[in-house]
Parts: C-alpha cells; sequence; structure tokens
C-alpha cells in the first residue's frame, strides 16, 4: 500500500474524528429525546473517524497499479491558511464584511484562472450567508464594519 492523498485523507479524518468525539465525551450526552452539549459533536467525530476509516480501507483493498503517490501543491495551501489569518485578524478590527473580501480574495488566488465577476459574485453571497446565519439568525454581535 503506497502513502497517497486518500490514505492521508482517511488517516486524518480518522484521527480528527476520534479526537472530537473523546473531546466531546467530557461533556454530557444526554440521550435522543433530550440531548446534552456532547451529543451532536461526540456523533460527528464518529461520522468523521467512519469516512476517515471508509478511505483507508478503500485506499488498502485497491490493487497496487500506477500509482500517483502525493504531489504537495505548497501555494495553494499557503494562500487558504493565509486567508484564514487574514479574516480572524481583520473580523475584530475592520468587520466582518471586510474581513470576508479580503479572505475570499486570498483564497480565489489558489485558482490560476480565476475571473473578477466571479470573485465579486462568490464574496456577496459568502457575505450574504454569513450575516444571515450568524448576525441575523445566530444573533452574534459581530461588527458589520469598521465604522
Amino acid at each position: 500500500m503506497r502513502l497517497t492523498r486518500d490514505l492521508l485523507s482517511g488517516l486524518f479524518f480518522a484521527f480528527f474524528g476520534v479526537g472530537l468525539a473523546l473531546i466531546a465525551r467530557q461533556y454530557p450526552l444526554g440521550t435522543a429525546a433530550q440531548m446534552g452539549p456532547g451529543y451532536f459533536p461526540f456523533g460527528l467525530g464518529v461520522a468523521i473517524a467512519l469516512i476517515g476509516c471508509v478511505l483507508v480501507a478503500r485506499e488498502a483493498m485497491k490493487p497496487s497499479e500506477e500509482d500517483e503517490g502525493i504531489h504537495w501543491e505548497i501555494k495553494p495551501l499557503a494562500l487558504i491558511l493565509a486567508a484564514i489569518a487574514a479574516f480572524g485578524l481583520l473580523i475584530e478590527s475592520a468587520g466582518v464584511v471586510l474581513a470576508l473580501v479580503v479572505m475570499t480574495f486570498i483564497a480565489r488566488l489558489c485558482e490560476p484562472k480565476w475571473r473578477p465577476l466571479d470573485l465579486a459574485i462568490l464574496t456577496v453571497v459568502l457575505i450574504a450567508i454569513a450575516l444571515g446565519v450568524f448576525v441575523y439568525g445566530l444573533r452574534i454581535p459581530l461588527p458589520m464594519g469598521p465604522f
């Protein structure tokens, strides 16, 4: 069995899911009728771990053919991490709208052929969803802008 993307993804999902389930066990689980604060995170952790196990098992059963192995793309990884960091740094000082604009622009640089119209549509939809869910739906007091 070669070290492939599917194998590494499966291992990552399995370890992350088990870790999440173990952390969730520290909270009361409750029952299906009266769910406690650890019920959903525990179930989510178990589901993620099972997905990881399925990926690992599928990769283990695959006949070893001409497998491409792992090819690391450093630029997209660095840009996604930079986008997340920029969002985290900007959300308090610049507001959620500007933080999402900057995050979306930086993340979009991962794609070699991006169009400005696609970026504008993606940004508007992302802002609408974020504001709708977090600010208006969950009533989280996030600053809208620097003003």
